[in-house]
């Protein structure tokens, strides 16, 4: 998961900071001044590490107000 998760910090085009960390069973991610949280959750969503770890992302991305799409090879941010 982790290995995932370390690209994602880098900056945009336009300047704007992009962060994620794990913490335990939290995701942390921001958007420049937002800020969102999600949890890795094998009862509710299920156990495949990929699966849980893509609702997390996308629960901390709604929680700050980013739009986030996961495609084969590529991540995309709607941070408007």
């Amino acid at each position: 998961m982790d290995a995932y998760i370390k690209p994602m910090n880098l900056k945009l085009p336009d300047g704007t900071p992009v962060r994620c960390k794990r913490r335990g069973l939290k995701i942390v991610f921001s958007a420049g001044g937002k800020k969102g949280e999600g949890l890795l959750r094998r009862v509710d969503v299920s156990p495949d590490p990929v699966v849980m770890l893509d609702a997390a992302l996308q629960e901390a991305a709604k929680a700050a107000g980013v739009g986030l799409t996961i495609e084969e090879g590529g991540l995309f941010l709607d941070v408007g």
